[in-house]
Formats: C-alpha cells, structure tokens, sequence
C-alpha cells in the first residue's frame, strides 16, 4: 500500500511538472517575436551609423575653403521600429512636411513597399539631435597663414529619418525631415537627396 501511495504521489508530481512547463511554453512570445526583438538589438546600432554617416555628413558637414560645418560634440540618436499602424501615422508626418512641387505620389510609393515581416521589424522611425558648428572664412593676408574664422554659428538640429529593411539592400533610409518652428519640414537637400526625380514637379 505504501508503495502504491509512493508511486502515485510520483505520478502526481510529474504530472505537476508537466503541466507547469506548459503553462509556461504556452506563455512565451512567439519565436517569430522572439526574433524580431533579438536582430532589433543589432538594427538599431546599423540605423545609427546609417543615419549619422550616409545622411547627417552628408547633407549637414562640409569643408571648402571659404565654409566649413562640423558637429560640435556626439550625435544623439534613438530608433523605434514601427508596426503598420504607427508607420502610417509617421509617413502623414513626413507628407505635410513635403515641399508642394513634390507629388502626392511619391508618399503612395512609400506606402507601397512597406513589407510586413514575421521575423523582424522593416520599417523604423529615427530621431537624431546634434549641434551644428558653422563658420565662415576669410582669405588670409599670406600664403602661409590659416584662414581667419570671419563668423561663426552653432544650430541644435533634430532630424527624422524613415527607413526600410530590405534583404537586398539592408537599411535604407527613404526620407528625412527637419524640425523647425512650423513642425516638421523636408528641406531641398533631402529633397535632391531622397525624392526620385519623377516625384519632383517642376
């Protein structure tokens, strides 16, 4: 009898066991949600530099001799991946900040090659802030002395870009816009930067 109860109490507990791990498989995020938070770790740091090397040095830094830019200290920049719904709501932000010789269906096309992937985000949102140091030059009286700093300037800038994953190509970013006293505003350089000429009216 006693060892009857001792192996029904053994059963019982493994079957406890059992029916605590499932509970808790069942519980866990979907491996395809898994993923997705797990490669979101490495996204973020191929946005950064995406960002901050292929567009702010781009559109912002230069170094001629008469002018130069430069930012002044780091770039702050942070991403959040977007889901369809928020991704809708940021590109209605990006179309009122387009310039009025762009065609309305240059936003149609973005809206086109959203993907939704199972196994990681393809659409995220990135802000950016830095100081921008510009400073104008004057031709110095020799040859052999620098250039003298005729004026100088410092902008806080923010910036938002929005970009795609795609297998073929990686992160790429679509659009960017500038933040200004009226909100959000694509400026002509992200427009020759960003916008294919057959959205371009002219």
């Amino acid at each position: 009898m006693g060892r009857i109860g001792i192996r029904t109490f053994f059963v019982i507990c493994i079957a406890a066991t059992i029916g605590v791990m499932g509970i808790w498989y069942a519980l866990l995020p979907p491996q395809s949600d898994f993923l997705r938070d797990k490669r979101w770790t490495s996204d973020q740091q191929n946005l950064k530099r995406i960002i901050e090397d292929n567009a702010i040095s781009i559109l912002y830094l230069y170094n001629e001799p008469t002018r130069k830019s430069y930012v002044r200290g780091a770039i702050t920049t942070t991403s959040e991946p977007l889901e369809y719904k928020d991704f809708e709501n940021s590109l209605e932000r990006f179309r009122i900040a387009l310039p009025r010789y762009i065609d309305p269906g240059f936003i149609e096309y973005i809206d086109e090659n959203f993907d939704q992937r199972n196994d990681r985000y393809s659409a995220a949102l990135t802000t950016a802030s830095f100081t921008l140091v510009k400073e104008e030059f004057e031709a110095p009286p020799s040859p052999y002395v620098p250039p003298l700093v005729s004026s100088r300037d410092e902008e806080n800038i923010t910036v938002y870009a929005l970009s795609f994953f795609k297998p073929g190509t990686r992160w790429d970013v679509w659009i960017m816009a500038q933040e200004s006293d009226r909100g959000w505003v694509v400026t002509r350089g992200m427009v020759e930067r960003f916008v294919p000429d057959e959205f371009i009216m002219t």
